[in-house]
């Protein structure tokens, strides 16, 4: 499992979701399936538009092969970054991600088009 460091507003969207099998399907994920730079682009994992390099997305999908017993986490994206320097320094270990947001697909908006 990756070491995962989570942003306020990512915090805020995990509380807004108000259902805990989600939230921890979401964190579980996060720790299990994020590594940056993405892997290969797909339909559940990319770059972000316009911040291509920079920061990514992922749906919350098992990987594949592996099942889910949270069909709704799937309807919910994280997007993420690689750590800044200050990250790694303030948390004295190893970081695999910052999470800046969590989005419902209802939110992505322009965001994987």
């Amino acid at each position: 499992m990756s070491t995962i460091l989570w942003q306020r507003m990512a915090y805020a969207d995990l509380m807004a979701i108000g259902q805990s099998a989600i939230v921890h399907r979401l964190m579980k994920m996060a720790e299990e399936t994020l590594v940056f730079p993405p892997r290969e682009p797909s339909t559940d994992e990319n770059w972000v538009v316009g911040k291509q390099g920079k920061v990514a997305w992922r749906r919350a999908v098992p990987p594949s092969g592996q099942t889910d017993d949270c069909d709704a986490a799937a309807d919910y994206y994280i997007v993420y970054r690689e750590p800044t320097d200050e990250e790694y320094r303030k948390n004295d270990r190893h970081l695999a991600c910052t999470v800046m947001r969590v989005l419902h697909v209802s939110e992505l908006g322009q965001l994987i088009k």
